[in-house]
């Protein structure tokens, strides 16, 4: 298992919406949906606000891998159970999306929504297994790599 690079985490969490996609049951790729997405310490969350029937949702927790995007960044990620307390999730969403959000945010607050919650869970990329960092696929301004 990989850890999101700090980053990553800033990026992503900066980012108002995350785009995921997972595979079809015939293997092919599913459109992009568009959530949103919150931080709590180093872990990234998501939740549905239609609740366990999301067709997103139920993709992505049968499928092996689902790929995210968010700002410059975008990886191949599992979904789990989340290890953080839903309170603490759910103030999250409050304190990002609140404004933004206002009419949209008290569906992703209902205990329905909150038992969607999934971990996103990021798989090694090929650099991490070689051992070398994760770069965001940003070329470097000095280097020029």
């Amino acid at each position: 298992m990989a850890d999101w690079a700090e980053a990553e985490l800033d990026e992503i969490s900066g980012t108002e919406e995350l785009r995921i996609s997972s595979p079809k049951q015939d293997g092919s790729m599913g459109r992009p949906v568009t959530i949103w997405v919150v931080r709590v310490g180093q872990g990234l969350y998501v939740r549905s606000a239609d609740g366990p029937h999301s067709r997103w949702l139920s993709r992505a927790d049968s499928a092996q891998s689902s790929t995210v995007a968010a700002g410059t960044v975008t990886r191949e990620v599992t979904l789990e159970q989340p290890a953080v307390r839903e309170e603490e999730i759910s103030e999250a969403y409050r304190q990002k999306y609140a404004i933004s959000g206002a009419a949209w945010i008290a569906n992703l607050l209902t205990p329905l929504a909150s038992a969607t919650t999934r971990a996103l869970i990021p798989l090694p990329t090929e650099s991490q297994e070689q051992g070398a960092s994760p770069r965001l696929g940003r070329v470097d301004q000095e280097t020029g790599s």
